[in-house]
């Protein structure tokens, strides 16, 4: 079925699959007999050929066991999609052209029109075209050919970035969170679209906000593929009623501009300081030739320098809509392995389930490719702003990027169609030049490389309205150290310190940088989902275990640190849950530790939000099932809107110390004025000691309320909990300890204090 919409005609659906040896296709020009797709494999587009062989039953779920490697063969092979095309009313009403158009192809292809080459594409994650009225007329059935050839020889995680030559992220070719599962396919929709003699391309709204006067209007900009002159409408409407139109005529250079005043005009705002409207555009032209259609929204989005840090290179304070914004944020990969309509479908589940978190503001990571359109339309909607790195990422060996004249001429018009492609989307906040690029010695990629020199000219031109920044960290150092005072950007740490064991308190409580743009720590999946993708004969916790190894327990195994807490853990479930604790309490105490820290420190985002296939342990706080683990929640309390909590170096106290914690508070809710209630217990519920006081907290930045210093009975050896109320409404959950070995052994015995920590 071809489903005709509009002036398009939509091909995807049923569609043909064949596979051959790299290059024969071409040199042995199959391209050019008639092809009978009867006999080829039924597939459906779009899709990857993972997921059509995989539901075809030609291999086996590439996500359980070991079966990704059995399936390492398809990138070694060339694909080619067939499809016959059927005659479209358009044509039979006068449409003058036609256009192919792709939403998005693994990397490369190779298009053929009945028998013939007709054009070619080289890229992930942008749409492209190509006109082919001239190959239809004469044909009943025009039959058409994609060929995707075997992708970009790429080095895995662990290599050279100054090799990359594909146009696509590396993460498929293996990563420690992720298989060497190198995505193929048309995994977005394909379509014909018909025109008359005019045909427009890049529809651009580019917004122009006045905060103190509350003016907007609204530039436009199409371009316009046919004779000059054309007779164009804009037309912008918000909630299904049309606020404006103007009127345009297309010029020599091949556009038509116009700007509209926007009345009464709505803002948008990231997610909890306000509304998302979204302001829908249409241009259209007047004999009907052809229309596009958009959405954009109002709001100015700055970075400022504080003014401690006015000498520091890059300006990290987030100001929407003249507010200054801690960065909530999270680092988001890629939704599926294999991607298509599957990762899709994911994402929109993930987006919710990070605006539920607090979150207000991904940064999408270079080892990605670029994220979809569906992405970013539920962004848009939800308000969750989005810091977008292109696809490039740090190799271990060199994380040095290219930067010979051949790559650099590939790269340019991909870049520009990335560019295009996003640059409506409010809820895109900057772009990044790709992950942990670096010079030798860990030194991160600076402007003086020709890299991000040329990323940044072309956003200057295509963008101008959106900053750039060449990596993630930006330095001056790498990694996080106490007492440095060239902390701009940092990443790190994404394990646990060993002596002692658990989480770097001390570390975060002694570095200041002004931004934390990448850290982590690992916890284990639960078992119900490790079930569903390990048979049982590979769901032994053995470090010898290949299937357990296979899916990131090489990288993120962590149970001595588990035991050093807990002791040795009988059974799957309290493991996976003493693992799971431990993530939460290390991030938790991370988010809170940077908050306390604002408005010196412009925010936080932990690596990482979710994970491309299932896992048996990583540094995501959603399994790929979509399922939180308990580090989502306690991620959340750190992020909700007011939070009362407690600063210390570490949850083990020494024998016979008293507990000493201070307390802290912010709020984005305005002043709060209320009781605080701070009360500790054993774990059999007696009183160890409760304080009540009313305090205020004011509505702008962190407030350190009070010490709290508790002497424990003589003699007490075992765990505490210390609840904090704050007005009755916001509250918080601590587990310490004492005890001289496995300080938290018996707190295992209440699994439910456990996972309640951070409900």
């Amino acid at each position: 079925m071809q489903t005709v919409k509009n002036n398009r005609q939509l091909l995807s659906g049923d569609w043909a699959l064949w596979d051959e040896n790299p290059n024969e296709w071409g040199l042995l020009k199959h391209y050019a007999k008639k092809l009978d797709f009867e006999r080829w494999r039924q597939v459906k587009v779009p899709g990857s050929v993972h997921e059509a062989l995989w539901k075809s039953g030609e291999i086996k779920h590439p996500y359980h066991n070991l079966n990704s490697r059995a399936a390492q063969w398809i990138e070694h092979r060339d694909w080619i999609y067939g499809k016959n095309l059927e005659l479209n009313p358009f044509l039979k009403d006068g449409a003058k052209r036609v256009f192919l158009e792709f939403e998005g192809i693994s990397e490369k292809c190779e298009l053929f029109l009945n028998g013939a080459p007709i054009g070619s594409h080289d890229g992930a994650g942008v749409p492209f075209e190509l006109e082919i009225t001239r190959y239809l007329y004469d044909q009943e059935t025009p039959q058409l050919q994609v060929l995707i050839p075997t992708p970009t020889p790429e080095d895995p995680q662990v290599g050279w970035t100054e090799r990359t030559r594909g146009l696509r992220g590396r993460m498929g070719y293996g990563w420690d969170f992720a298989p060497r599962l190198v995505r193929v396919g048309l995994l977005g929709e394909v379509s014909l679209r018909f025109t008359g003699e005019h045909h427009l391309k890049d529809f651009w709204c580019r917004p122009k906000l006045d905060l103190q006067t509350r003016q907007a209007e609204v530039q436009l900009e199409v371009k316009v593929d046919g004779p000059v002159g054309a007779d164009l409408l804009f037309e912008i409407a918000l909630n299904n009623e049309k606020v404006g139109e103007v009127s345009a005529v297309g010029e020599a250079d091949g556009y038509a501009r116009a700007s509209l005043a926007l009345p009464d005009p709505q803002l948008w705002w990231p997610a909890r300081m306000g509304d998302q409207p979204l302001y829908a555009a249409r241009v259209s032209c007047a004999d009907g030739s052809d229309s596009l259609e958009t959405s954009f929204g109002l709001r100015e989005i700055s970075w400022q320098r504080q003014p401690q840090n006015a000498g520091y290179e890059w300006p990290m304070t987030l100001v929407v809509n003249g507010k200054a914004v801690f960065q909530r944020g999270w680092n988001w990969v890629p939704a599926d392995a294999m991607g298509g309509p599957r990762a899709d479908r994911k994402m929109k589940h993930l987006v919710e389930l990070a605006r539920h978190a607090g979150v207000n503001i991904l940064r999408a990571w270079g080892g990605g490719d670029p994220e979809s359109p569906e992405f970013y339309a539920e962004c848009d909607r939800l308000g969750l702003l989005v810091w977008q790195e292109m696809p490039l990422s740090s190799g271990g060996i060199s994380n040095l990027p290219p930067d010979d004249k051949d790559y650099f001429a590939r790269l340019t018009p991909y870049l520009e169609r990335v560019i295009k492609a996003r640059r409506n989307h409010p809820s895109l906040a900057l772009w990044g030049g790709g992950n942990e690029l670096t010079y030798s010695e860990n030194k991160p990629l600076t402007m003086e490389h020709p890299l991000p020199q040329l990323m940044d000219r072309l956003i200057r031109e295509i963008d101008p309205d959106r900053d750039f920044r060449p990596s993630s960290p930006l330095g001056a150092k790498f990694d996080p150290a106490p007492d440095d005072t060239e902390q701009w950007d940092v990443h790190g740490p994404w394990t646990y310190r060993t002596d002692p064991p658990g989480p770097e308190y001390k570390l975060f409580n002694s570095i200041k940088p002004l931004l934390h743009s990448e850290l982590g720590l690992p916890g284990e999946t639960r078992l119900a989902d490790q079930k569903r993708f390990l048979s049982r004969r590979f769901r032994s916790r053995a470090a010898s275990n290949p299937a357990r190894r296979h899916h990131d327990g090489a990288w993120w195994e962590h149970g001595e640190i588990v035991e050093a807490f807990f002791g040795p853990v009988t059974g799957d479930k309290l493991a996976i849950l003493a693992s799971q604790w431990l993530q939460a309490e290390g991030l938790r105490y991370y988010v809170e530790e940077t908050r306390r820290r604002w408005p010196q420190s412009a925010g936080i985002y932990l690596w990482q939000f979710n994970e491309p296939w299932p896992t048996v342990t990583c540094t995501s706080a959603v399994q790929y099932s979509g399922r939180p683990k308990l580090a989502y929640h306690g991620v959340k309390k750190g992020y909700q809107p007011v939070t009362i909590t407690a600063r210390y170096d570490s949850p083990i106290l020494s024998k016979d110390a008293p507990l000493r914690v201070s307390l802290w508070a912010s709020s984005d809710n305005g002043e709060i004025e209320g009781e605080l209630v701070s009360s500790l217990k054993d774990l059999s519920g007696k009183d160890l000691g409760t304080t009540k006081e009313v305090v205020r907290v004011p509505g702008a930045n962190p407030v350190h309320l009070r010490d709290l210093e508790v002497a424990l009975p003589g003699g007490f050896e075992g765990v505490m909990v210390l609840d904090l109320s704050l007005a009755g409404k916001w509250k918080n959950r601590y587990l310490f300890s004492n005890l001289p070995e496995y300080p938290f052994r018996k707190a295992l015995k209440h699994p439910g204090l456990l996972k309640g920590t951070f409900s």
